[in-house]
């Protein structure tokens, strides 16, 4: 339930004791925020670890890659622009 808003005699509003200051509103959502990204950064940590045994496979596997594309260009160019070889025993 929403506290109710009065004014003062200068003009100004006042707010009942029911509703929480700003302070307490911004604390709270700093606090939250720190949670959320603790919680992220922990999530990410251990993705990282479990993965780890495999970085050193999937990076030899970029090099390979990179250093093979040009024979594939060549060797797709060479049979006629065809990326893919044809099965004789599907088509």
């Amino acid at each position: 339930m929403a506290g109710i808003k009065m004014q003062c005699p200068e003009g100004r509003s006042m707010s009942t004791s029911n509703q929480p200051s700003n302070d307490k509103l911004s604390g709270a959502r700093a606090l939250e925020a720190t949670i959320r990204i603790g919680l992220v950064v922990l999530i990410l940590y251990w993705c990282f670890q479990i993965g780890r045994p495999c970085i050193e496979t999937i990076v030899w596997g970029i090099i390979i890659a990179v250093a093979i594309y040009p024979g594939f260009h060549w060797l797709k160019s060479a049979v006629g622009g065809r990326g893919r070889l044809r099965n004789p025993h599907f088509g």
